[in-house]
């Protein structure tokens, strides 16, 4: 039986985003991952489409921007490149990952954002399972 276990589901993964910013908003130091610039790279190269960061802009401001396209380059040439959306007219920024470190954020987020798992009736996950078997588009 592939019926969920507990009244929990695991739904599938959520963009990492602020609600209270739009692309394009000042960002503010508390909203932001702080860190070493090797440690931010690290962070900044597990972001996906659609999820939120913050960019450096050339002065010197961060803005909130979203992640647009990813291009992880060659393994020869160790490009990869992350072009993120800095406004709501929909300008860009392509930054290669050594630079990410210094130039983007992620985003932080208070203890109950994000999960990815939540927790719901029988009685409601039975109802989601059922669609989902179906192949049904499932709209929350």
């Amino acid at each position: 039986d592939m019926r969920p276990w507990g009244g929990h589901v695991r739904l599938p993964a959520r963009p990492d985003v602020l609600p209270n910013y739009s692309v394009g908003d000042p960002g503010r130091r508390d909203d932001m991952i702080i860190d070493s610039r090797i440690e931010t790279m690290k962070a900044v190269s597990k972001v996906k489409i659609n999820d939120g960061s913050f960019v450096k802009r050339s002065d010197g401001s961060w803005v909130y921007s979203i992640v647009k396209d990813r291009c992880y380059g060659d393994r020869d040439d160790n490009r990869a490149t992350i072009t993120f959306q800095v406004n709501a007219e929909g300008s860009t920024k392509v930054m290669t990952l050594s630079k990410c470190g210094k130039f983007a954020r992620r985003v932080r987020h208070n203890q109950n954002d994000g999960g990815g798992e939540v927790a719901i009736s029988d009685e409601k996950a039975n109802a989601i399972f059922d669609v989902i078997k179906k192949g049904q588009r499932l709209l929350m």
